[in-house]
């Protein structure tokens, strides 16, 4: 499963990828990261759950088998919560 996660976010823009790193990687909340990045904070929960969106889409396309993809999805919907 892990291996699907990098490749996918391998595959997202650099700034979803930066963002989505600084949130559950870093640990950062969105406020902190606007504060990082110098925008609002309105804009990282915009840009944050299109990141989230983005990676959904890549795991979806990635050739992996079908029970391994819906498992990391549902990890990545539990994110959101």
């Amino acid at each position: 499963e892990h291996w699907l996660l990098l490749r996918a976010l391998d595959r997202l823009p650099d700034e979803m990828r930066t963002i989505i790193s600084l949130f559950y990687v870093d640990g950062l909340r969105a406020r902190e990261i606007a504060e990082v990045l110098d925008v609002p904070t309105s804009t990282i929960t915009t840009r944050l759950s299109r990141a989230r969106d983005a990676l959904r889409r890549e795991v979806e396309e990635l050739r992996a088998p079908a029970e391994v993809r819906s498992s990391l999805l549902a990890d990545i919907d539990a994110w959101t919560r």
